[in-house]
């Protein structure tokens, strides 16, 4: 696919994707839907999360980040491909959405990248998001940092404590595709990343796609 590409979220071929999804990170986990169910403090019955897995359900911008955060899965296997972000002088932008950052403050692009990819993705509220390689190298060619320290920064931005950065520059330096917080398989950017909870990370907040119910 391309960059333009979208994907519906109303629709039934994305919702039985999204069930596939939960149903695989689920498996990986070991855990029911009745134990996801109780963690949920209410917000998800035993049959909701059963109907969410076999695509029953239509779904929503809301719902889908609400059980995303619930399973702990990432959306960026059901994404469309998309290129590397583009950093121009006081915005970085992907997929059709930009996010505006402080020229010449490294850290403020870093942080506007952070509230794109989550944009992007679904992730909002998400402290914690896996980086594409070349996003990084995107971002590291315009601060003409080396790729580790960019990496760093951003695990640092995201909460993460002095070894899981450690371990994502060392991911990043290995050749890693995909960069996730714990650890991540490298072949064609189909990464599957085990991460620890993060309880803290300033970066929440993000920006509402152009146009209802479509991820870019």
């Amino acid at each position: 696919m391309n960059e333009g590409a979208t994907l519906e979220l109303t629709s039934d071929a994305f919702a039985q994707r999204f069930g596939r999804h939960l149903t695989a990170t689920r498996s990986k986990t070991g855990r029911s839907t009745r134990s996801l169910a109780r963690s949920s403090d209410g917000g998800f019955t035993h049959g909701e999360l059963k109907a969410l897995e076999q695509g029953t359900v239509v779904l929503h911008d809301d719902l889908i980040e609400r059980v995303s955060e619930l399973y702990g899965c990432d959306l960026g296997d059901l994404l469309p491909n998309r290129l590397p972000v583009a950093v121009g002088s006081g915005v970085v932008a992907a997929g059709g959405v930009s996010v505006v950052y402080l020229s010449g403050d490294a850290d403020s692009l870093l942080e506007a990248y952070l509230k794109l990819v989550r944009t992007l993705r679904r992730q909002r509220k998400s402290p914690a998001v896996d980086l594409r390689r070349e996003d990084v190298e995107a971002l590291a060619d315009h601060l003409r940092l080396p790729g580790e320290e960019v990496v760093d920064r951003l695990a640092a931005l995201m909460g993460a404590g002095g070894n899981q950065r450690a371990a994502m520059a060392g991911l990043f330096a290995s050749g890693a595709v995909v960069i996730g917080l714990v650890g991540t398989a490298v072949a064609g950017g189909s990464g599957i990343t085990t991460r620890h909870a993060l309880t803290k990370g300033p970066l929440h907040d993000g920006l509402a796609l152009p146009g209802s119910g479509r991820i870019t």
